[in-house]
């Protein structure tokens, strides 16, 4: 073979072979590629199977709770007062549902008002005369009237693993009366089966779980039922599920396993189906199939390798004798100096261009010299620039502040001001004429009728006048809120509330002491007052909630209501007095720093939350 066609001396000829490397590079890629494409879709395949799985047996459980809860309120509707009090006819209506008593395979039964059961079925669970005002779906359903799903624990008398789903009795206005509860013994089969008798793969398992208690309730690994579920910050794709994501994912159990996961919610109950499998038995084949492409990239590589070293050690041995050329100068204090050119080839164009470049950087750096210098000139002065305007902004914000707060308590002593004036002044000169008035009317006695009582109806206009100018004063400037604090204030508030607009409002605090200057209470006050007053004017609600407590390092404030609600997302509905618009109320907090959040769905009432922060509260305590 004639190996001169190759052109031994040209560049092209030893790129050529170092394209070799580039093989090397792009074959290893390719592996590492594939591996990972491969592992992200079976990931994703798994993960949604999983997914549709979960969200499979989910629907059915939710539909099947669902089911359930409408029975036991169909059962509950049919109870009167009269048969509540009936033992023998309490019993007689349960024995009757036999389609109703087959939904709950550990029985049901009912509970009057003192929390013990008056009548059970079947009466072998001896649950009569035992009292369960210990559970928490007895308190639900008695004090707060909600139906419910209550904790799995061991039964009283079925002595196994159990929940119980309960409804409140009421009578004909509402008020309720008692509990009709249903029983799902978790140790016998059950409309559960579907998590509890199936596994998922040869080492997965299904698991329903109840998040508020960290619990789970069953699983198919029976190992696990009734386990209670790693605390917050141990398995953080469990945090998620618990927090409402539904979706899948990997996670470390507590065993140490990776798991690949899935998890769906069931709003009936507040649960959510989990499925897990180990990445173990989910990857095997994709792992079987990574060690066949390593063994044949470690083949290929080790050749292309061992070619390419012996090829590159004869064509670059040129380069590596200009390359310790380099190096030896690089380690002396001497300017650069031309390369010798041994060959004229590529490599000797390439050291050629070198040499030149040398010269012309040479000349250069003198130029750069004084660019350099002159460049650090103008950046230390920029930086003076700056320096001086952020102190400006820090300046001015300052400024800005205390103008903000003299207003706010210019604002206070101007309200101060003109309720002591109306107090001290009107109001005496409406006592002095009702005192007056009353004074004529004892004169006018057996006299001119009709003169009398154009006379009392003056007296009574007076009295009017001089009560609306007491409750204006007061809204002013309510004096309890400069003698007793924010609080008080706004339980006086709340009474006004109720005697003018008609609005009940409750006052809730965590008994914790606030330091607040007079401004901030201010401020505060009138921010819940405005709240307050647009409940009544919009809301078709005769009900309010006020809570007012610390979180961390903010105070927050929520006014409620449940009235008729607007669809938040839409923004603010507005009206000709302004309305929904808080325009005073977030002007307000514009000053104190805070913000305001709305939450509203049209027929769920309103919730609307004031975060102030503390350090704000503290830093105008003695404004």
């Amino acid at each position: 073979m004639n190996w001169n066609i190759f052109q031994w001396r040209s560049l092209k000829t030893r790129v050529t072979v170092l394209t070799l490397a580039i093989f090397v590079i792009s074959i290893w890629s390719l592996e590492f590629y594939i591996s990972r494409m491969l592992r992200e879709d079976m990931q994703r395949l798994l993960g949604e199977q999983q997914f549709s799985t979960v969200s499979f047996i989910a629907a059915a459980v939710n539909g099947e709770l669902d089911f359930r809860f409408q029975s036991l309120k169909d059962v509950a509707g049919q109870v009167s007062p009269a048969m509540l009090g009936n033992t023998a006819a309490m019993q007689v209506l349960l024995e009757q549902r036999a389609v109703f008593q087959m939904l709950f395979n550990g029985g049901t039964f009912v509970a009057g008002m003192d929390g013990t059961a008056t009548a059970s079925v079947p009466l072998s669970a001896g649950r009569r005369g035992v009292n369960y005002m210990d559970r928490d779906f007895i308190v639900a359903a008695l004090k707060e009237g909600k139906a419910t799903i209550a904790r799995p624990v061991m039964g009283k008398q079925l002595g196994s693993p159990i929940f119980v789903m309960a409804v409140p009795i009421r009578n004909a206005h509402g008020k309720v009366i008692g509990v009709l509860a249903g029983v799902t013994d978790l140790s016998k089969p059950s409309f559960l089966d579907n998590v509890t008798q199936n596994s998922y793969g040869k080492t997965g398992a299904y698991l329903l779980n109840a998040p508020k208690h960290r619990l789970i309730v069953t699983s198919s690994d029976k190992s696990r039922r009734m386990q209670p579920l790693p605390p917050p910050g141990v398995n953080k794709m469990l945090d998620r599920y618990i927090e409402g994501y539904e979706g899948y994912g990997f996670a470390v159990d507590s065993r140490g396993v990776e798991m690949l996961n899935a998890a769906k919610g069931i709003p009936a109950a507040g649960w959510f189906v989990a499925v897990v499998l180990p990445t173990a038995e989910a990857f095997a084949p994709v792992r079987l199939m990574q060690q066949r492409m390593l063994l044949a990239t470690i083949f290929l590589t080790l050749l292309t390798g061992a070619l390419t070293w012996w090829v590159l050690g004869r064509q670059l041995a040129p380069t590596l004798a200009a390359a310790r050329k380099l190096d030896s100068l690089s380690d002396s204090d001497q300017a650069p100096q031309p390369l010798p050119i041994t060959r004229q080839d590529e490599v000797g164009q390439l050291i050629g261009g070198f040499n030149r470049l040398v010269e012309t950087l040479g000349k250069r750096e003198a130029a750069l010299q004084r660019t350099l210098t002159e460049r650090k000139h103008a950046e230390a002065e920029l930086e003076q620039h700056r320096e001086r305007l952020e102190e400006m902004v820090v300046e001015r914000t300052a400024q800005l502040r205390t103008m903000t707060t003299e207003l706010a308590m210019a604002e206070e002593r101007e309200r101060r001001e003109i309720a002591q004036d109306l107090h001290d002044d009107l109001g005496q000169s409406l006592a002095v004429i009702g005192l007056r008035l009353t004074s004529l009317t004892q004169g006018l006695k057996g006299g001119d009728g009709g003169l009398m009582r154009q006379v009392q109806e003056i007296n009574d206009m007076v009295e009017q006048a001089n009560h609306s100018v007491r409750s204006l004063s007061i809204q002013l400037s309510p004096p309890v809120l400069s003698r007793l604090g924010l609080v008080p204030a706004l339980e006086s508030l709340a009474e006004e509330m109720l005697r003018t607009h008609g609005l009940n409002v409750h006052i809730r605090d965590d008994a914790k002491p606030l330091q607040l200057g007079e401004a901030m209470s201010s401020s505060l006050y009138r921010i819940v007052r405005e709240l307050l007053i647009n409940v009544s004017k919009h809301a078709q609600s005769d009900d309010a909630e006020v809570y007012i407590f610390t979180d961390g390092d903010k105070l927050v404030i929520t006014v409620a209501d449940s009235g008729i609600g607007f669809d938040a997302k839409q923004g603010l509905p507005t009206s000709a007095d302004g309305g929904y618009g808080l325009f005073s109320v977030r002007e307000r907090l514009l000053y104190l720093g805070g913000d305001v959040q709305i939450d509203s769905q049209p027929g769920d009432g309103t919730s609307v939350v004031v975060t102030v922060p503390l350090e704000g509260i503290k830093g105008r305590a003695d404004d």
